[in-house]
């Protein structure tokens, strides 16, 4: 029993992990497009 509580346990870290990573990726790419928009912005205001 105690066993596959720590299994359990390890998978739903694993899996956190996974969650956290794709997230990770997700709000790293809106900001690198956000901050790609506020330099064409910037770019055009300073023309």
């Amino acid at each position: 029993m105690e066993r596959s509580c720590v299994f359990v346990e390890k998978m739903l870290h694993y899996e956190m992990k996974k969650v956290a990573l794709n997230e990770g990726a997700t709000v790293k790419k809106m900001y690198e497009n956000a901050i790609k928009e506020f330099l064409k912005q910037k770019n055009r205001k300073m023309k």
